[in-house]
């Protein structure tokens, strides 16, 4: 699955019209490498990828997804309320008022996109037939 999460994210990066910051959260899943290592985490614990396609390419190494939640924000310095920190089982919809993509990952076997923009959800239907 993180083949299929790379191949997501490459077509959202073709069509994003300005730089994203991915926010992750919740991320578990099997890799041949630490999920520490591929996902580190800054000074107060917050895993912060500064675009997509470096989170394309971190994605690619994780041979199977269990959960995790992937937030794309225009602002580069996102307040996270950590008592309240996005996860996974979460009801349908955004997590986070300031996301513009919200991506989950949903144990072994899908991903849910939330989209704010048409135009990437327009792209995102044609590369991936979704009707």
């Amino acid at each position: 699955m993180g083949r299929q999460l790379e191949r997501i994210l490459q077509s959202i990066n073709r069509v994003q019209s300005t730089e994203l910051t991915w926010y992750l959260f919740d991320v578990y899943g099997g890799t041949d490498m630490s999920l520490l290592d591929l996902f580190p985490s800054d000074s107060v614990g917050l895993i912060k990828i500064s675009n997509t396609g470096e989170l394309a390419e971190r994605v690619k190494q994780v041979v199977q997804f269990e959960s995790g939640v992937f937030i794309a924000s225009l602002d580069e310095q996102l307040v996270i309320d950590r008592k309240l920190e996005p996860h996974t089982e979460a009801e349908f919809g955004f997590q986070l008022n300031r996301s513009m993509i919200e991506i989950r990952a949903f144990d072994f076997q899908c991903f849910e996109i939330l989209l704010r923009d048409e135009g990437m959800y327009n792209q995102l239907s044609r590369a991936f037939a979704v009707h």
